[in-house]
């Protein structure tokens, strides 16, 4: 077997760590440019609406325990220890693309870049079916009979 040496071996070690890496990344904030990843909307002092989202179906699952945990985080960075989470409400909703890339480039003109130029065509709208869960979260200092310590949320790591 040959093993990597000097430079070779690091980049093999920085590819290795970046693909690692890559692994997290699913779990993140939404960002407004696609939907995929958490929002929290504060609908009372105590009181939280935390959504997860994407555009994979097959995750409903994992989007609903990722929910989950970023409700443990938001409470936990909030100071609190408790949460009582409410009926939880899946949704499926379309997404349609209208931006410059839901349309085709034509170019026209003869040679190379001679006298060409570029001509944007609508193509139809591309539609995606966007899963999303929301969780009603409650937050609390003290335990309630159906409330759920925070830490042990966190403590069972990210869901996968």
């Amino acid at each position: 077997m040959l093993k990597p040496r000097g430079m070779t071996g690091a980049l093999c070690a920085l590819a290795g760590m970046m693909m690692l890496a890559g692994c997290q990344s699913a779990y993140r904030a939404a960002d407004g440019q696609e939907p995929r990843g958490y929002r929290e909307v504060q609908v009372s002092t105590d009181h939280f609406e935390v959504s997860y989202e994407s555009w994979r179906g097959r995750e409903r699952d994992r989007l609903e325990q990722w929910a989950r945990y970023r409700a443990a985080e938001l409470g936990s960075q909030l100071g609190y220890g408790y949460m009582l989470v409410g009926e939880v409400r899946h949704e499926v909703v379309a997404d349609v693309a209208r931006q410059p890339d839901s349309a085709m480039p034509v170019s026209s003109g003869s040679g190379e870049y001679a006298g060409s130029h570029i001509v944007w065509v609508p193509m139809a709208d591309r539609v995606k079916a966007v899963h999303r869960v929301t969780l009603p979260v409650i937050y609390a200092e003290e335990p309630g009979p159906e409330h759920v310590r925070l830490q042990a949320v966190l403590g069972e790591g990210l869901p996968r």
